[in-house]
């Protein structure tokens, strides 16, 4: 991050301006994990839906496959309590 009002400092969606605090979000069911490319569905807590696409070059190769790996886990934890037999 550059410091607020440097030149080029990144600017968070539905924001009101490039040096905005940003915005809480909630990882909701839906992500997809590609090689190449993960899409996470993220809510506000105003209850908009939205997908960031995180791409490999945007992270180290680790944390992206950390991220990768997170994200495939909780979706496997969540089809496992999914079909869950009472």
């Amino acid at each position: 991050m550059r410091p607020a009002g440097a030149a080029g400092a990144p600017h968070v969606a539905g924001s009101s301006g490039p040096t905005s605090e940003g915005v809480v979000v909630t990882l909701v069911p839906g992500a997809t994990v590609w090689p190449g490319c993960i899409l996470l569905r993220l809510r506000t807590a105003a209850g908009k839906t939205v997908v960031l696409v995180v791409l490999p070059d945007s992270m180290s190769p680790g944390d992206f496959r950390a991220l990768s790996v997170a994200v495939r886990s909780l979706a496997q934890d969540a089809r496992d309590e999914a079909t869950k037999i009472l």
